[in-house]
């Protein structure tokens, strides 16, 4: 405990990427792993990213799920429900994660963010009608794929889509 103590009173954790630093009395707080974690820009940099991920992907997957249980409440299929769901989620999230996480909008990248949304559609489709005909309701089945599509997405959009900004 005396050595996490050491040496951070006082001490700002620089961060000039972010226009400033954590500030002493923030600072003393954070493990010391943590402060040299935040003083590495490098490190730093894709700390945030995936820290913007994780709360743009909860608002996304908050919004895409509200979207696909209201459908499918309305509709009473899941296929057409993810369908709609899918379209209006796509055009959402590419405002929010191509604008939050990795900094851009630009419009040319748009046709590969929807392509590499259809490829999530289809395997989330395969896979919800796999656990629907084991008798696991859509609603539900839903809910179990959320956190295997949402890591696909961002692996998709990460590495293929917005490969090389920020």
């Amino acid at each position: 405990m005396g050595e996490e103590q050491a040496g951070c009173q006082g001490t700002d954790v620089a961060m000039p990427w972010m226009g400033g630093k954590v500030p002493p009395a923030v600072s003393r707080f954070l493990p010391a792993r943590f402060r040299d974690l935040l003083a590495d820009e490098a490190k730093s940099r894709q700390l945030f990213e995936f820290a913007r991920f994780v709360v743009v992907g909860i608002g996304n997957t908050l919004f895409g799920y509200a979207i696909f249980a209201l459908l499918l409440l309305t509709l009473g299929d899941h296929r057409m429900a993810l369908a709609i769901a899918t379209v209006i989620g796509v055009l959402f999230n590419f405002l929010t994660t191509g604008g939050i996480v990795f900094g851009s909008r630009q419009i040319h990248r748009l046709p590969f963010f929807i392509v590499g949304y259809a490829v999530c559609f289809v395997i989330n489709l395969w896979a919800l009608d796999y656990l629907n005909h084991g008798g696991v309701p859509a609603i539900w089945g839903q809910l179990i794929l959320l956190p295997v599509m949402v890591v696909l997405s961002f692996c998709i959009n990460k590495f293929i889509v917005f490969r090389g900004i920020r």
